[in-house]
């Protein structure tokens, strides 16, 4: 089976490729570029998620990910977060970042 996934760059989509990838499934991503904010209370890694991506990024710093969104951005590209929650107020820093 082929599943396309858009938005796994959340820890629940990007666990549900690892999964659907371990069965054997095809998985591609609807994202050029997928940036991951890594907590340190998040108990298991990202890395085996970013590895199964062409061009993605981990970051374990609110700062840093928001640095390199900024400087890697183009003017007509779309910037998509997907979070279940605020991490350090990231949607409004990273609005005033750009702007």
């Amino acid at each position: 089976m082929h599943i396309h996934i858009l938005g796994i760059c959340g820890t629940f989509m990007a666990g549900i490729a690892v999964l659907a990838k371990q069965q054997g499934h095809t998985v591609t991503e609807g994202a050029d570029v997928v940036v991951f904010y890594q907590p340190e209370a998040l108990n298991w890694s990202l890395d085996q998620v970013a590895k199964s991506l062409q061009n993605a990024w981990i970051f374990n710093q609110i700062d840093a990910l928001i640095q390199h969104v900024v400087a890697s951005a183009n003017s007509n590209d779309h910037i998509l977060i997907m979070s279940n929650g605020s991490f350090e107020n990231i949607h409004a820093r990273l609005l005033t970042a750009l702007t």
